[in-house]
């Protein structure tokens, strides 16, 4: 039996993945195409995403690459300003959770991760929230998803877990999870449905 429905940040409960977004903004004020912004950020993002290193290191080891100098500040900005709320995302949140847990299972950057919590109040919105900076590694290790359950109390086989990367779906599955390959709130209510979680089919 399903007791507890774990969602994905960024390109779930967002428009668009942080990183995709995070690169053509930059890709707009910089003399710099967008694919050597991405190769860029890629150098160091997995110990950022996993709090190895801070923002400060990240940014300069990524302006060290690109040979540009650019203030802190507003490589900070633009972090903080990618990502649009899907609204209709979080409606799906508040409904399953009349009758289920929810938890945010999220690999996120310590900054962005502090402001979206206070922004939309996550700790009222979610019973638990999972972020993959405070625990040293990310999805889809095996780790995270054990975590975030056992914060419920919970059994991996009573979870469903939403997420726009498929690898981090095979990830959860690997452990027992049941999982759902994000594509629109549509096509994620219909796959719910399909595990006989109570959603409306649309609202």
């Amino acid at each position: 039996m399903i007791k507890a429905i774990f969602f994905d940040w960024g390109g779930t409960l967002t428009y668009g993945s942080i990183f995709g977004l995070v690169a053509a903004r930059l890709a707009h004020v910089l003399p710099v195409s967008k694919r050597r912004i991405a190769e860029a950020l890629e150098k160091k993002n997995h110990d950022y995403l996993t709090g190895k290193v801070s923002s400060q290191t990240f940014w300069t080891a990524f302006a060290d690459t690109l040979g540009i100098h650019l203030q802190l500040q507003l490589f900070n900005r633009i972090l903080l300003e990618a990502g649009e709320v899907n609204k209709e995302m979080l409606t799906l949140v508040d409904e399953v959770r009349k009758h289920y847990h929810v938890g945010l299972l999220s690999d996120n950057y310590k900054e962005l991760a502090v402001h979206i919590v206070k922004k939309y109040h996550l700790h009222k919105r979610f019973d638990v929230l999972v972020f993959s900076q405070e625990l040293g590694f990310k999805k889809p290790d095996p780790r995270i998803y054990r975590i975030a359950c056992r914060k419920l109390r919970i059994k991996p086989e009573e979870c469903v877990f939403l997420d726009d990367k498929h690898k981090n779906i095979l990830g959860a599955r690997r452990v027992g999870m049941k999982g759902i390959h994000f594509k629109s709130v549509g096509q994620a209510r219909l796959a719910l449905r399909r595990l006989n979680i109570q959603v409306a089919r649309s609202v």
